[in-house]
């Protein structure tokens, strides 16, 4: 009798360890799952650059040109700047891939915009759109390359 009860034991462990196991699988994976994903900076060149070209109005509101991304904070990075140097200085981190331009000619300028400690959109700004030189702007007002999205806007015609 002893015999024939200890497989029905048997069979109830390893019936309660698969299930043991299973929830803790299943749970796991639903944790896994529900984590947010890692959300890349949106490369916003093309767009910020059109509408620079094509814009007709002397005053540049950066928020307008930004719909699709959200932003706290926008910095202007002039030609041969060393991005990783200015994310490290201000604590910034960018996510993904970083390809830019910026270190290796003069004519392009970057617009990074952070949201908290991330940067959410960038773009790539050729100097000879005929809207705005953003170099230019930061010369102008003292070196200062860091804007609230409250602070970007810009007068293009006193360039």
């Amino acid at each position: 009798m002893f015999k024939k009860g200890k497989p029905k034991l048997r069979k109830i462990l390893t019936t309660i360890l698969i299930i043991v196991i299973g929830v803790g699988g299943f749970s796991f994976f639903k944790q896994q799952c529900n984590k947010p994903y890692m959300v890349y900076p949106v490369d916003l060149s093309s767009e910020i650059q059109s509408a620079l070209n094509d814009t007709e109005s002397s005053v540049i509101n950066m928020k307008d040109l930004t719909r699709d991304c959200e932003w706290d904070t926008m910095y202007i990075l002039t030609p041969y700047s060393d991005v990783d140097m200015f994310l490290s200085d201000n604590n910034i981190t960018w996510d993904g891939d970083i390809a830019y331009s910026i270190e290796l000619f003069d004519s392009i300028e970057l617009l990074v915009f952070k949201l908290g400690d991330e940067v959410s959109c960038f773009a790539e700004i050729d100097r000879s759109v005929k809207n705005m030189n953003f170099s230019q702007m930061v010369y102008k007002n003292d070196r200062k390359i860091e804007y609230s999205v409250e602070e970007a806007i810009f007068d293009h015609t006193s360039k």
